[in-house]
């Protein structure tokens, strides 16, 4: 399965559920796909931020 190998190439993405995994894959704002990360993989991470080129 396609989330099992996303899994693997990551120790953090191992503990996001399928449903989170299946969010961040989606077409949703980068800020609630910040969140979700920031909650199921850092979250002892005071803040987590997108970083633009330029």
């Amino acid at each position: 399965c396609y989330l099992d190998l996303l899994r693997r190439s990551s120790a953090r993405m191992c503990f996001l559920s399928d449903g989170d995994l299946l969010k961040l894959l989606s077409d949703i704002n980068i800020v609630r796909s910040i969140r979700i990360l920031k909650r199921e993989c850092f979250p002892g991470l005071r803040d987590i931020c997108e970083q633009r080129d330029g």
